[in-house]
């Protein structure tokens, strides 16, 4: 297969304030309505239980979809998730913090 060398829209600089904002926003939308992370916090509860850790490094968190995502369905399924601690090039703070204020703040950090 041909190397492709593409680029994410939310990691450029000139994307910036409420379109960065937008896309994000669309981009979490979509991924929450295709489920792709519906299952994933029952794998990454194992990883981290095997590993021995009680943290996770999200880098590239963006407006941190997947991880609400995930922490959603291990709250449905009325599991413990380890702390996560967001990380971005252009974090969204406020989203961020709106997360950790909604599954409490021993389980989210930002870095």
């Amino acid at each position: 297969m041909k190397r492709r060398n593409l680029f994410e829209f939310g990691d450029q600089p000139w994307l910036c304030g409420p379109l960065r904002h937008a896309y994000m926003d669309v981009l979490n939308l979509m991924l929450r309505l295709g489920g792709q992370y519906r299952r994933m916090h029952e794998p990454l509860l194992d990883w981290v239980q095997r590993a021995g850790g009680d943290a996770v490094l999200d880098l590239g968190s963006g407006g941190g979809g997947p991880m609400d995502s995930m922490l959603q369905a291990a709250e449905s399924a009325n599991l413990a998730m380890p702390k996560i601690v967001l990380s971005d090039l252009f974090p969204n703070l406020a989203q961020f913090a709106e997360m950790r204020d909604r599954y409490g703040a021993a389980s989210w950090r930002t870095l």
